[in-house]
């Protein structure tokens, strides 16, 4: 509902069997993940504020690309926050979702929150080599589960192995406080879009869509001048992490796709990105042992696509991941 917290009914193609228990395809965007997987279709849309894009991508096993903040228009999606929107694309490959996404780029003169700068243009793939990345650790990889981390710690030493040059990279002092940042202008921003809406109908919101609105409305003035000038200062100070390395690494999710379809997972380490606007690629990995994929998230520099989208797409030909869901032709 309304791209937010609400689940919708869609299953995950790689746990969605008649004889078994369903799981999430993460949200928001949950049919284009699970169409995408499914081999319904080879390619789909999404949008990201907090997480809807890469983490049900980590989910379904699939590529998925939430670009630099600005490069595509937002003018004909329904908002969640204005300053932490982005419209995304999903797909079977780097390159694929490469070419998707960057058809939507430039300048919209219609949409204010629309980079001004052309877009760049799309790299030749066949031109990829070994990249240098930057691993976080902390927050990151010590957070993830028992069956998430031995994937992605195995994948970054097949990177390794292949040419990549390792190194680990420590966060600013900002992150510590960048969840609440994050949330208090999504929810802020979410306020004001659904203002007139909610308060003629309250009750025909569901229960987390309505929870946020009410959330943002409690926030003062003061509080959401903060979290911007935080995000300002995020951005900027993420800058320094990439001067030795050309990507950041990370788990995609702290776990696989949560059983159930009462929640659609855990968006704590797709956030900082969509706080920062700095692009990323949800690439799968590998599975764990319960035969579910795991995703590796790539962040770029700000408004660094064709480099992140050359690094992928080596990490995509080293991992060579081809695997699929039981219930894909």
């Amino acid at each position: 509902e309304f791209a937010c917290f609400d689940p919708a009914e869609t299953r995950n193609p790689w746990k969605s069997t008649s004889n078994g228990p369903h799981h999430t395809p993460g949200g928001s965007s949950s049919g284009s993940a699970a169409g995408v997987a499914a081999r319904m279709i080879p390619a789909a849309l999404g949008s990201q504020t907090g997480g809807s894009v890469t983490r049900p991508a980590a989910y379904c096993g699939v590529v998925g690309i939430k670009p630099t903040y600005g490069r595509t228009s937002v003018r004909g999606v329904f908002p969640i926050a204005y300053s932490l929107d982005h419209p995304g694309a999903f797909a079977r490959t780097v390159e694929d979702a490469a070419i998707v996404s960057a058809a939507m780029w430039g300048p919209d003169p219609l949409d204010p929150f629309t980079s001004t700068d052309p877009a760049p243009a799309l790299p030749d793939f066949g031109s990829a080599s070994p990249p240098r990345i930057g691993v976080i650790e902390s927050f990151f990889l010590e957070r993830a589960d028992s069956h998430v981390a031995p994937v992605v710690r195995a994948a970054v030493e097949s990177l390794a192995a292949a040419g990549a040059e390792i190194r680990p990279i420590d966060l600013p002092r900002s992150f510590d406080q960048l969840h609440r940042s994050h949330g208090s202008i999504m929810a802020a921003e979410a306020a004001e879009v659904h203002a007139d809406r909610f308060r003629q109908h309250p009750d025909g919101f569901r229960p987390n869509v309505r929870a946020q609105i009410a959330r943002g409305i409690e926030l003062s003035a003061a509080e959401y001048a903060a979290a911007g000038r935080h995000q300002l200062t995020f951005r900027r100070e993420m800058a320094a992490c990439f001067n030795n390395v050309d990507i950041l690494l990370t788990p995609s999710t702290p776990s696989t796709a949560p059983e159930g379809l009462l929640s659609t997972g855990d968006p704590v380490f797709n956030a900082p990105w969509s706080h920062s606007g700095h692009p990323t690629i949800s690439l799968p990995c590998g599975l764990t042992d319960e035969r579910m994929p795991v995703g590796l998230q790539l962040i770029g520099p700000y408004g660094g696509e064709p480099n992140l989208f050359l690094a992928a797409a080596w990490c995509e030909s080293t991992l060579a991941w081809n695997s699929r869901p039981p219930l894909a032709p």
